[in-house]
């Protein structure tokens, strides 16, 4: 995403935000000595943050913006384009009822001047927290882009999973906003829905009989587009770089749950598909985990609640090719720890085992381990 804004010259104020946000985020992250990194998503909630400053409950404890980021503005003044853009201007003019040749008929050169105006006698309008909004929606523009799964991408190492739907259909819950799951379920010529499309027909999940992956995309999918239509959401499928050549604005936005923090959000499908999620989970004995960093506490209190109300009676298979801290930071371990600390029964591994492997490698042995009896795990 970095380089995404680098390489556009239309984002060069945006651009310098990101990198002193990331470069700010880093040194804070090394300061305080915590691995990992600034992923794309803390980067995000950072901006989010940043972006409505001025309305947080802590803002009347603040006296001032960072130095750095008063920088910004004064280090790029044809940022003021960024907050009055000469579209928006255009269409303020166009609006405006007045008799024929009263304005100039070229409205973009009209335009151009209001936006000076504007920058004569309100400069102080130009706040960096304008400029971090601008931000955190093109940040939300490139994700259904980044997440693009080419039609060259080998997604057959999914398929053991929908041999777990031979008698039943399976639910499948994924917090990733790609289509690999719906590839490989295609691929494999397997019945798959997420429910969005009944669920914009109708508001309510619903599943057809040859519906045999049931997908719970809660955090999103890279192809469900919000519309804020005044005080109503419309929600559609569609690909986003056609809805919005333009990228995200304040009415138009990808249907994703992104950044750190609370992913729990009430709008949109999102409830009803951590209800469903919780329903299907709680009428399962077996609970198959790939490629999860358990970093949403949302996802891990439904987990724990699920497996300490019949522990005897339930399995917990997880795959994960890292578990521990040899080799470099796991977010896994001391989740694997709680697990185990919380869990009322002694004998842990008779229903709670982890496959130390990728995807690929790991989830013929996982189901191998689903299929055994449960004292034998």
């Amino acid at each position: 995403m970095l380089d995404h804004f680098g390489s556009s010259p239309g984002l060069r104020p945006e651009s310098a935000a990101l990198r002193f946000v990331h470069h700010t985020v880093e040194a804070d992250l090394a300061a305080r000595r915590e691995p990992g990194g600034a992923d794309i998503e803390r980067l995000f909630a950072a901006m989010h943050m940043l972006a409505g400053l001025s309305t947080n409950v802590l803002s009347p404890f603040v006296q001032r913006w960072h130095g750095g980021m008063e920088a910004l503005v004064a280090e790029h003044p044809d940022v003021a384009a960024s907050f009055g853009p000469t579209n928006d201007a255009a269409q303020l003019i166009r609006g405006i009822k007045n008799p024929p040749g009263t304005f100039a008929d070229d409205e973009n050169q009209l335009a151009r001047r209001l936006v000076e105006i504007v920058r004569a006698i309100a400069p102080s309008s130009m706040a960096p927290q304008d400029l971090f909004a601008r931000v955190e929606l093109q940040m939300l523009s490139c994700v259904p882009g980044l997440v693009w799964l080419p039609e060259s991408s080998d997604v057959t190492y999914l398929r053991p999973i929908f041999d777990l739907a031979d008698e039943h259909p399976l639910t499948v819950a994924t917090l990733n906003y790609d289509e690999t799951v719906e590839c490989s379920a295609a691929g494999a010529d397997v019945g798959l829905s997420t429910g969005m499309a009944e669920w914009i027909e109708r508001g309510r999940l619903t599943w057809a009989p040859d519906d045999r992956i049931h997908l719970l995309k809660l955090h999103g999918s890279r192809n469900w587009i919000r519309d804020d239509v005044g005080t109503n959401q419309v929600w559609s499928e569609g690909e986003w770089h056609v809805r919005a050549p333009q990228g995200a604005n304040i009415r138009l936005q990808p249907g994703i749950v992104f950044g750190e923090g609370n992913k729990l959000r009430a709008d949109g499908p999102f409830l009803d598909l951590f209800a469903e999620f919780n329903s299907q989970l709680a009428d399962a004995d077996d609970l198959l985990v790939v490629g999860y960093s358990f970093r949403d506490d949302h996802i891990n209190a439904s987990i724990l609640r699920w497996v300490n109300r019949y522990p005897a009676g339930r399995r917990v298979v997880i795959v994960s090719p890292s578990v521990s801290r040899e080799g470099g930071y796991s977010y896994l371990e001391p989740v694997l720890h709680r697990l185990r600390r919380q869990t009322p029964q002694a004998k842990v591994s008779e229903y709670f085992q982890v496959v130390t492997a990728g995807a690929a490698a790991g989830l013929p042995d996982a189901i191998e381990i689903l299929a055994t009896d449960p004292l034998a795990i």
